[in-house]
């Protein structure tokens, strides 16, 4: 049997390249504005400080849950995406160059994706290609305009989300759940049924009260947002061989940048001393040595 795989299309050298990146250039920024954005894990981490400052003690029922969109990309039909991608266009302040003329870029860079596959030539009729520049934007886009739509039609379910914090990393959304289980899974079920073709599958877990999330272990606990590390069960130890062709200072930040991401994620300190002794361990296998790594941690 052919194994599970994405449908990546790279857009690298193809003639709608610059045009995508034209776009995107133009319509980034309106991501920034919507509401659930997050950029990266320190975003969040930021947007649970924010929230732990306002709330001081998380309530006992409260619920991390995360959603994740099944196959965002190739399931955008064109006409959403490009009427969601309109709207927030027609929202820019500058408009010096015409939402018009960047949908009708948008159109070729959707409609044109021809690629190669098995020796054999095809198009794309459905959903974005994956590896063209503007996919993220346009995709996040697209989603912006399906949130408005579920926070407005679905308030009998968005109420029971904790100080209205949902946040969204391109597919991967995390909320506070305040209600029951059933209640959940009937909000999962509206949002099941209000597009043919973008679905939710859910995570969570009333009893540990804990998910992951990004690269992270997200835990209410005691009144307070926990976070740690998360490792796939997968991961490999890869990390660069100090002996290899880069300059001295490259291998040599790695243990400190490894162990500062360590520092920026959990937030207990007892976990942290456990996750930096099995970093240690890990560059100590990749040859590393025991001083240098040392040096990097006390920095």
């Amino acid at each position: 049997k052919i194994p599970p795989f994405r449908p990546i299309i790279s857009g690298c050298g193809s003639n709608t390249e610059n045009i995508s990146k034209f776009v995107d250039h133009h319509a980034k920024d309106l991501v920034t504005e919507l509401p659930s954005y997050i950029e990266d894990t320190p975003h969040l981490l930021r947007c649970f400080a924010d929230l732990q400052q306002q709330y001081d003690y998380i309530p006992d029922e409260i619920i991390p849950v995360s959603l994740d969109v099944v196959g965002l990309y190739t399931n955008i039909p064109s006409a959403d995406g490009v009427s969601s991608f309109k709207a927030a266009l027609d929202r820019r302040a500058d408009q010096s160059v015409s939402s018009h003329f960047l949908l009708s870029l948008l159109s070729l860079v959707l409609d044109c994706n021809v690629f190669e596959f098995n020796g054999e030539l095809y198009i794309q009729r459905w959903g974005t290609a994956m590896g063209t520049r503007c996919a993220p934007t346009y995709s996040n886009l697209f989603m912006g305009g399906l949130e408005e739509f579920i926070f407005r039609e679905g308030v009998s379910h968005t109420s029971h989300i904790f100080a209205n914090f949902w946040k969204r990393f391109i597919d991967d959304i995390f909320f506070l759940w305040k209600g029951s289980r059933k209640q959940l899974d009937e909000f999962v079920s509206f949002l099941n049924s209000i597009h043919p073709t973008i679905k939710f599958s859910l995570s969570c877990d009333f009893t540990s009260r804990e998910i992951t999330f990004l690269d992270m272990v997200v835990t209410i606990k005691d009144g307070q947002i926990v976070t740690d590390l998360y490792r796939k069960p997968t991961a490999a130890n890869q990390y660069l061989l100090p002996d290899s062709c880069h300059p001295p200072h490259v291998t040599k930040n790695i243990p400190f940048s490894l162990a500062y991401r360590l520092l920026r994620i959990v937030s207990q300190r007892t976990t942290l001393m456990k996750r930096l002794d099995e970093l240690r361990d890990l560059l100590i296998q990749r040859h590393y040595r025991p001083r240098v790594i040392d040096d990097a941690f006390e920095r």
